[in-house]
């Protein structure tokens, strides 16, 4: 029994000390003639390492992978399945964001740096920067290429390829000693596989601090290992989706001005399982905004009839156009709580203005802090000011939006995403002749012109459109004639039996809804339809009207053939006819007809009345008695 206590506790001994580090390589060391290579460097950029960290005194391991590009550095340590990676980002603030496993929702974005060994114990080798392997070697080559030491004789060893050697320093100190060994790959090595790595390769290092040379107990023992060498794959410095980094430098979101702009954006409720395509017109120049989809909710945050398909929000005039079907829906002054609308007070009048349509796709008021930087993309997250919500956008380089999601602040789950898919030209109509019977109300009235058009006929109308003439007479009336608004004025046309082209003006009545206040059109400059006519017949009489047409071959002048027009009505008739609406007339007309057969009426009443007073005034009962006699004498005769 004894005999076999004894054999275990022999192997046990055996075993235990083939898995101790080996301490005693400077208890009677060779003369230190060798100095290590500045080659033992990593590069500065493009690297990726994996490998371990351990603490021998106190018995723990870390995987450890370090990953650096142009764009960010990331440091991972794992231990037991708890998982901590630091991310800094060169190109953002250069803040280091802190994630970790334990709580995979939760973001330092404003952590302090990790350390790998203690700082303190081996600065003097490793040097006072311990955040990264990086800074862990450089340190070390720093001193391995200024102090001595010496290669172990016949310990060349053979790993994945690899001859490596071993390098050992003795360091004296004051109150302890220092051990560090150094493995490496030799110059007779294979080739890394990784073109970022060239030979030698640093495999290992390791620093005990001992009382005694002689000793094999320390007080502390580090030891770092890179097992593998790679090239980054692009995406390592990417924080997980729906988590929000808190205390980053944040900023208001600069955005390309889209001035001109035409695209598809594409929306998926991820909650309730639905999409919805939005048409989008927006031009600075023109002040107007013209959606088309079968909801709105998501761009312009307001909830609109489910018929609702097209929208056409016009800010140089104040109007709201909204259309079912290719019909009219409603036509309204501006709304006011909409996204593409600004509020501004000038002279204590609240103005509306058009926002850009940049602030319009994303809401303005979110602060937005940089998180990453690819070839293609630019990626920023961002919390709405309630901070339900987290808003993780994607920006092309020129910084105009690609693609955004919106993630549950509480749950981090997927609610709403939308993608940009821009076109060249919008198929979204952008004249007035598409709205303009929302415009007019349908009052009849003398409100109709027919313009003969000179040497033109079907084949000139059909190489300008009708849409291209509409604008034509628009800017035509407006620059001879008077400021109209657009809506009022539409044309169509009409050849005769001699193929000769006219036009069918139509000036609508100047709308009763006022509306919104934008800075440059005037509502009350608006006349009434029969004062427009009026003046456009004055201009035709003075051949003022000329009418500059874009054709499909360029730009041409049609002439209206003003000799078939009548001249416009005096100044006398055209004045009572301004606050005369045909109704008004018709109504005084029967009111005439009335009064004056109500004098006819009254005239034979009174003949008829006079006539029966003069029969009762000549009435003479003597007379009567005369006639009655004499009629008998003659009956009497007669027999």
């Amino acid at each position: 029994m004894n005999s076999l206590l004894l054999l275990i506790l022999s192997v046990a001994a055996v075993n235990g000390d083939r898995y101790l580090p080996q301490l005693n390589m400077c208890a009677n060391p060779p003369k230190a003639t060798e100095t290590l290579s500045e080659a033992l460097r990593l590069p500065f950029l493009n690297y990726k390492i994996s490998g371990s960290v351990s603490d021998w005194f106190m018995q723990e391991t870390w995987m450890i992978k370090e990953t650096v590009t142009r764009d960010f550095a990331v440091l991972e340590r794992q231990k037991n399945g708890y998982q901590e990676k630091w991310i800094r980002d060169f190109k953002g603030d250069a803040q280091i964001m802190f994630t970790n496993s334990s709580a995979p929702t939760v973001c330092n974005g404003n952590a302090t740096k990790p350390n790998l060994i203690n700082p303190e114990l081996f600065d003097r080798i490793s040097g006072p920067d311990t955040t990264s392997i990086n800074a862990l070697v450089n340190g070390l080559v720093s001193f391995t290429t200024k102090n001595k030491g010496f290669f172990l004789p016949d310990t060349v060893e053979v790993v994945g390829g690899i001859n490596t050697k071993t390098w050992v320093s003795c360091v004296e100190g004051n109150d302890s000693k220092v051990l560090l060994e150094v493995r490496l790959a030799s110059y007779d090595s294979l080739d890394p596989a990784s073109s970022s790595f060239h030979k030698p390769l640093l495999l290992s290092f390791r620093i005990a601090e001992m009382t005694s040379f002689d000793s094999t107990i320390s007080r502390n023992h580090w030891s770092v290992e890179l097992d593998r060498y790679e090239t980054p794959i692009g995406d390592e410095g990417r924080i997980p989706s729906g988590v929000y980094c808190d205390g980053r430098n944040e900023s208001i979101l600069k955005l390309k001005p889209l001035n001109e702009y035409s695209a598809s954006l594409n929306y998926i409720n991820h909650a309730k399982g639905t999409s919805n395509v939005i048409e989008v017109f927006y031009s600075k120049s023109r002040q107007q905004l013209i959606l088309a989809g079968n909801s709105f909710e998501n761009l312009l945050n307001q909830e609109y009839p489910e018929d609702t398909d097209y929208i056409l929000h016009d800010f140089k005039y104040g109007y709201e156009f909204t259309m079912s079907n290719g019909a009219c829906a409603d036509f309204f002054e501006l709304p006011e709580k909409t996204n593409d609308v600004l509020l501004k007070v000038k002279e204590n009048s609240t103005f509306f203005l058009q926002n850009p349509m940049e602030y319009t796709i994303v809401p303005a008021y979110i602060v937005w802090s940089r998180y990453r930087e690819s070839k293609e993309f630019i990626d920023m997250k961002g919390m709405d000011y309630v901070k339900t919500t987290i808003w993780e956008l994607r920006l092309t380089l020129d910084r105009e939006i690609h693609s955004y999601k919106v993630y549950d602040l509480t749950t981090h789950k997927l609610l709403t995403s939308m993608t940009v898919n821009k076109v060249e030209k919008s198929r979204l109509s952008t004249n007035s002749v598409q709205v303009s019977s929302c415009y007019d109300d349908g009052t009849p009235g003398n409100n109709t012109l027919i313009l003969p058009i000179r040497n033109k006929n079907l084949v000139d109308m059909k190489r300008v459109g009708l849409a291209r003439l509409n604008e034509a007479l628009q800017k035509t009336i407006n620059k001879n004639v008077h400021s109209v608004i657009p809506y009022r004025a539409t044309v169509q046309y009409m050849v005769n039996e001699h193929n000769v082209l006219s036009l069918v003006l139509r000036i609508a009545e100047k709308s009763v809804i006022e509306p919104s206040t934008v800075d440059g059109y005037n509502y009350e400059n608006e006349l009434d339809a029969v004062e427009v006519i009026g003046l456009i017949r004055t201009a035709l009489m003075k051949n003022k009207m000329p009418i500059e047409v874009e054709t499909v071959d360029g730009p041409e002048t049609w002439i209206i053939d003003s000799s078939s027009i009548k001249p416009s009505p005096t100044p006398s008739i055209v004045e009572i006819t301004e606050t005369t609406t045909e109704a008004e007339k018709e109504l005084r007309l029967k009111c005439i007809l009335l009064f004056i057969l109500a004098i006819l009426i009254v005239f034979a009443g009174m003949g008829a009345t006079w006539a029966a007073v003069n029969i009762m005034l000549n009435y003479k009962p003597e007379k009567r008695q005369m006639q009655y006699n004499l009629m008998n004498s003659l009956e009497y005769q007669k027999y």
